[in-house]
């Protein structure tokens, strides 16, 4: 254990190398008692936002830094133990592979236009937090860790690769997932579209889709309705994600400034060639534009709206009103959502909040949109809503094609054909920026001197599948012929943007058992990305190939069925119900189940199955193996007390080192639908 009894200080000789930071300070130095003692050092740097907190072992000397970028615009320094989709973290790094954690807010408070603003967030402030934690590590231990790794997901995967390209001399390693860097900027906005004209569909739509469905969702669909499908569907939205695409925070973080300074929000409604403009009839369903009053202001535990702001920041929310209610509302309250509510009277008039969260009558805004969202706000204050803005940013996908200068799309978005005539775009087009989604203002160039496993999910209901390949392509260019030498793309199949519970949130769907019957959690992926990250760079261990994937006309990605062609870490899982995906039994009648589990080439062995016989999300009945199987087959019966339509999960996990592996396992699943009548 280290005999310096406390960190906490100013460090004005430690060299600050990053433009915009001042003296390094600590401010707290503690001990989190638990399975495991961990010291946790929290701090920053003077005259900036940038705020830090590691995580150092009480004993030992950690040869390794792993530093995690939290997802969305970042903006929080405490995830790592407090967050259940990274408190996995701690036992990997120090029951595993002797390392330290680092986390940053990446350079800034929660705000509209934080995240990717500079060279600071992007990846500067990441890089002053490593390097400092260096010299702390030096001063517990003697000496600084031998190696740095890097990984974030989905915005803070984007940053990991900035931070992999522009700072080789950090980092020797990075695992981005999830990353919307460089991928079609429409398709935020194409999800948008889709839930406007969907949302009350989307439950048939994803049954049609799943296991045993009709396979035809166009046929429940009105016009409007189907057109809305097609365009997320062209525009990569994996099928299987449907069910996932409802109102999420990250579409409307900066619409209130945005609707002010960017002339698209006006030009939709004003110029020709826009829907706004041109049939306006079409939007008459859906415009909210009224006068109301503030009726009463809720504290963050005061109702659900704030459930999913409060887990993403770890309860970092400082503002003490996050939710209202209005005494004007439509019956259907969903159709606030995206609409900006202006404060017109009272302490907070002037301020403008688009609503991100909607539970029935209740109604919360980002800490991301505004710091403050309701404080100062009371009952009786004056309001007006428009969701104006909200349904021009919904048909933004249209004037966003990105039809490259050759006049012919990249395979991901050849769908976007579709709205290309003679080599021009249909509609007017805004132009695209100098620097693509997600990517500092320098731009990323898919070059960098380290390692990199780029880890991506098929059924990622915000990022889509599609939108991984520009990096991979930059890549390409970047590394040539020695791409096999640094880079590794994997997928995981059935995995989604979050842990599957969490997708209560953001879905109608309340019951996170139902979600774990339908996806499975990437953890066990991330794991063996960074323990293969590590054996590659440490020891030249090669990691398994990029798994291989194809591409539908529409640009949705699929993987191969066969484990031989697959490859990558994963199990190919299937399963079948009286031999198909889909049977139909009496209640009490025992209907026949078979699962099948298969390692790839090189993966490792298979160490446990599991029934989850109703989707409940049940994971009682795990059975092992015996020995270090590739391949697991397992039968089972079932008869199904009620009637209704059920879907069987049967659920599988590898490990590359097989059973005497440690951490998680790479899990996948399948699923068969078994119909029971009475």
């Amino acid at each position: 254990m280290s005999a310096i009894t406390s960190l906490v200080g100013d460090y004005p000789d430690f060299p600050i190398k990053e433009a915009g930071l001042g003296t390094a300070y600590v401010d707290k130095d503690d001990r989190q008692d638990g399975e495991r003692s961990v010291r946790v050092v929290h701090g920053g740097f003077r005259d900036s936002e940038t705020r830090f907190q590691f995580y150092f072992p009480e004993s030992g000397r950690p040869g390794r830094m792993i530093q995690y970028l939290e997802g969305g615009h970042g903006g929080h320094e405490s995830l790592i133990g407090a967050s259940e989709a990274t408190s996995w973290l701690l036992d990997f790094a120090f029951d595993e592979v002797d390392a330290y954690l680092v986390e940053s807010n990446q350079g800034h408070f929660p705000g509209p236009d934080a995240g990717f603003a500079d060279e600071l967030q992007s990846f500067g402030a990441s890089a002053e937090s490593a390097r400092f934690s260096w010299h702390l590590a030096e001063i517990l231990f003697g000496a600084r860790p031998q190696y740095s790794y890097v990984f974030g997901v989905s915005g803070g995967g984007a940053r990991t690769m900035s931070c992999i390209e522009y700072r080789p001399d950090v980092w020797d390693g990075a695992a981005p997932h999830l990353a919307p860097s460089g991928g079609h900027r429409g398709s935020f906005w194409a999800a948008a579209y889709f839930w406007l004209t969907c949302r009350h569909r989307i439950q048939e739509i994803s049954d049609a889709l799943a296991p045993g469905g009709s396979g035809d969702p166009f046929s429940l669909l009105t016009i409007e309705e189907g057109e809305g499908l097609e365009c997320a569907l062209r525009h990569g939205l994996p099928g299987g994600a449907v069910n996932q695409v409802w109102p999420i925070r990250p579409w409307l973080w900066g619409l209130a400034t945005d609707a002010q300074r960017d002339p698209y929000y006006h030009d939709f409604w004003y110029k020709r060639g826009y829907v706004g403009h041109d049939a306006p009839e079409r939007l008459a369903a859906h415009v909210e534009r009224y006068d109301a009053r503030i009726t009463s202001v809720l504290g963050a535990d005061e109702t659900n709206t704030t459930m999913g702001t409060r887990f993403a920041t770890a309860g970092a929310v400082s503002a003490e009103r996050t939710a209202v209610t209005l005494d004007r509302v439509p019956a259907d309250t969903t159709r606030l959502y995206g609409a900006i509510v202006t404060i017109k009277s009272g302490a907070a008039a002037g301020r403008m909040l688009p609503i991100t969260e909607v539970d029935g009558e209740f109604l919360s805004v980002s800490p991301e949109s505004d710091r403050e969202m309701w404080s100062g706000v009371r009952p009786g204050d004056e309001v007006s809503v428009d969701n104006s803005a909200f349904l021009a940013l919904c048909h933004r996908w249209m004037h966003m094609l990105d039809l490259p200068d050759s006049g012919r799309f990249p395979d991901e978005w050849r769908g976007l054909s579709k709205w290309v005539v003679a080599g021009e775009p249909m509609y007017p087009q805004i132009p695209a920026p100098a620097v693509e989604n997600g990517e500092p203002p320098g731009g990323q160039s898919g070059a960098f001197d380290g390692k990199v496993i780029h880890v991506n999910c098929v059924y990622d209901g915000l990022i889509w599948a599609n939108a991984a390949l520009a990096w991979r392509r930059k890549v390409e260019r970047s590394l040539g012929n020695g791409i096999d030498a640094q880079y590794r793309m994997w997928w995981g199949e059935h995995m989604s943007h979050v842990e599957p519970s969490l997708l209560t949130l953001i879905t109608p769907e309340k019951d996170g058992g139902t979600w774990d019957a339908r996806l499975c959690r990437y953890d066990g992926l991330t794991e063996e990305a960074l323990r293969s990250l590590i054996k590659w760079v440490e020891h030249g261990e090669a990691p398994l190939a990029s798994t291989a994937f194809e591409l539908s006309d529409e640009g949705e990605v699929f993987l191969p069925g066969a484990a031989d062609r697959r490859g990558g870490p994963q199990p190919v899982v299937t399963v079948t119900a009286d031999g198909e995906d889909r049977a139909t039994v009496r209640v009490g009648e025992p209907v026949r189940l078979s699962g099948r589990a298969i390692q790839p080439p090189g993966a490792g062995s298979i160490i446990w199955t599991s029934w989850d016989f109703e989707g409940r999300g049940d994971r009682s009945a795990q059975t092992v193996p015996d020995g270090e199987p590739v391949q697991v087959t397992a039968e089972a019966t079932h008869a199904f007390d009620h009637p209704g339509t059920y879907f069987v999960t049967f659920r599988a996990a590898g490990h590359s080192e097989g059973a005497r592996g440690k951490g998680l396992g790479v899990e996948n699943i399948a699923r068969c639908r078994v119909v029971v009548t009475p």
